[in-house]
């Protein structure tokens, strides 16, 4: 009964094989079918044995040449074949880059760890040995590394099942996917907002550089610095990416009256074909955004005079 199944995966690789033989450009940038080392470094994909033990150790091979590694340090020709093939399939027929081969590629010989020992064939992958692989995994690799090789691992028993190429059927669930602690997600909230001391100190100084006049002290602020602390007040005033606002127009704060209450909004460019976005302003930062806005204008002046000038040399400086 397992014949038929082993059949199958023949088939598919004696067809990718002729496939692959055919179209010399893409063979070319893959490898010869024979050879033991597919693409260029640092994209190479070395059909190596690992062992668990020295699995990151292995790693050292990717800083030797491709002519150095021996057909002995290499899967057995079966498992190699059918990586082949699959990864032949990716590239030629879904357009798969790089670096999803590499990472198919790596998860393979990882799984033939456990298959090549023990002589598994591939119709008979299950779900034992697949905790298994999950089981050395938690040895070895890091959360995020182990996430991407199951998924791999995923799609490549999807496509063989698709195709009737495993006597079991394999519900595989990325058990790492969703794998999250308190303790991550209170990091990964601390990287993308800022601490309240943090907000704190950031307005203490606005406040100073700002607000407060300097003509009589000894104190001496660059206009950097007062740059820099405009378009933090900017940002804080109106939740956006920094980067978005490289070019904002003297008018991009817009000021109406609806039921007495003014309201004030911040206008900037849209990207890539989109509209102008438009942001609210809580009336709390209204004075914050208009002292930033009315230095930057100021600041701005004489560069905005010259930049009229270029455009129209022809006529007076007065007149710019």
């Amino acid at each position: 009964m397992i014949d038929r199944y082993e059949k199958l995966i023949a088939d598919f690789v004696f067809e990718r094989k002729e496939i692959h033989n055919s179209v010399d450009r893409f063979s070319s940038h893959l490898g010869e079918w024979e050879a033991l080392v597919w693409g260029g470094s640092p994209k190479a994909y070395r059909f190596i044995r690992k062992n668990w033990s020295a699995v990151k150790d292995s790693y050292c091979l990717r800083n030797r040449s491709n002519n150095s590694i021996s057909e002995s340090e290499c899967i057995s020709g079966y498992y190699q074949y059918f990586i082949k093939a699959y990864l032949s399939y990716l590239h030629l027929d879904l357009g798969k880059g790089p670096d999803r081969l590499l990472t198919v590629c790596h998860m393979f010989t990882d799984l033939c760890i456990i298959l090549e020992p023990d002589n598994i064939r591939l119709s008979e992958i299950s779900m034992d040995v697949v905790n298994r692989y999950f089981n050395q995994l938690d040895k070895v690799y890091k959360r995020k590394t182990k996430e991407t090789k199951v998924a791999a691992l995923s799609s490549l028993l999807g496509f063989m099942e698709e195709k009737g190429m495993l006597v079991q059927k394999v519900d595989l669930i990325n058990p790492y996917k969703y794998e999250s602690s308190s303790y991550l997600k209170k990091k990964s909230i601390s990287r993308k907002i800022p601490t309240l001391t943090t907000v704190n100190a950031i307005a203490e100084i606005y406040s100073e550089l700002m607000f407060t006049n300097h003509s009589n002290q000894s104190i001496e602020v660059s206009s950097f610095d007062r740059m820099a602390c405009a378009v933090a007040g900017i940002v804080f005033s109106a939740p956006v990416r920094a980067a978005e606002l490289d070019i904002l127009a003297v008018s991009s704060l817009k000021e109406e009256f609806v039921n007495e209450n003014e309201l004030c909004s911040l206008i900037w460019r849209g990207s890539k074909g989109a509209t102008d976005h438009q942001k609210h302003i809580h009336k709390d930062m209204v004075p914050v955004i208009k002292k930033s806005f009315e230095y930057l204008i100021a600041e701005g002046n004489l560069a905005r005079v010259i930049c009229r000038f270029y455009e129209k040399p022809h006529e007076s400086l007065a007149a710019c």
